[in-house]
């Protein structure tokens, strides 16, 4: 059953390479299938020992739920292949992190309390298409990371993510894997990482808990976002990064710090826990998955 995601991966490759030759392009699908089998059996592996670790129950059945959210996606795909070994700690973070969340924490979430990563500074992306470097760049600020990155302006630092990305020069904009990479690179080593997930496949309880508990660790979140579902673009759509910061329990309001290239969107905005859910969990026109970026748990703890 598992293997199923298989073809869909091969389609993203045969997408991605059109300008090649049959021949390259062959070439490539070979390697993408050879890459595919590598990470189903990787994550086969994985599920094995979470299975072994809590046998039958809740737990085995969310990092199972999680891990196969991961078979097939075009994003854990390319991040395997930047960097394989980094790509399957990634997916272990998000597993021990949602259990922990799910399991472990439960904080009430709806007590009226306020859930915020102060100090993202307001700033606006330099290009039309950079906006997952800059997003990166208030994070990474927020996080005390800032004097990592090369540059004496945040604009200069933002053009040294831009350079530092390889899928910029191949897509024409940021990847997420390279968003999380960026941030993780850059700010301080603690007990920290941060990771993506994909809205499609997860559910409402699941996102608000993840979501909660990295505003809690201090550790902003990124949304991978389809614009349209937040309420002050006015049904306006685009696939853009922004930043969220604050969540008040009481009244369900989530605000959103935007480094909008359009001034008219550009800045902090108010918004809602369930439209900044629809716009990573609904499919995009083509049916594939918008992401988040959050914060959790080190399972290495470096």
């Amino acid at each position: 059953m598992k293997k199923r995601f298989i073809s869909t991966s091969i389609a993203m490759a045969v997408v991605f390479s059109i300008i090649l030759s049959p021949a390259a392009r062959a070439a490539q699908a070979i390697g993408m299938m050879a890459t595919n089998i590598q990470i189903e059996n990787a994550l086969d592996d994985l599920e094995e020992e979470y299975t072994t670790l809590y046998g039958e129950g809740e737990k085995a059945d969310l990092a199972s739920s999680l891990i196969d959210s991961y078979r097939g996606d075009p994003m854990f795909l390319a991040h395997y292949q930047y960097d394989s070994e980094d790509a399957l700690s990634m997916v272990e973070c998000v597993v021990e992190g949602a259990i922990r969340a799910r399991f472990s924490i439960r904080p009430l979430w709806t007590d009226g309390s306020i859930y915020a990563a102060d100090g993202v500074p307001e700033y606006q992306q330099k290009q039309y298409n950079s906006c997952g470097a800059a997003s990166a760049l208030q994070v990474i600020v927020q996080q005390g990371g800032a004097n990592n990155i090369e540059g004496s302006t945040y604009a200069e630092k933002e053009q040294t993510l831009i350079d530092e990305s390889i899928e910029m020069e191949i897509h024409d904009s940021v990847a997420v894997y390279e968003v999380r990479d960026f941030i993780n690179t850059y700010r301080p080593d603690d007990n920290l990482k941060y990771v993506y997930a994909k809205g499609l496949f997860t559910d409402a309880s699941t996102f608000r808990s993840l979501v909660l508990t990295s505003l809690t660790l201090d550790c902003p979140i990124i949304l991978h976002a389809q614009t349209q579902y937040l309420g002050y673009y006015n049904s306006h759509a685009s696939g853009h990064y922004i930043v969220g910061t604050h969540f008040f329990a009481q009244t369900e309001e989530f605000v959103v710090n935007d480094c909008n290239y359009n001034d008219q969107y550009a800045g902090i905005h108010s918004t809602t826990m369930s439209e900044i859910y629809q716009s990573v969990h609904m499919p995009t026109s083509n049916g594939w998955s918008r992401y988040f970026i959050y914060g959790t748990y080190d399972t290495e703890g470096n």
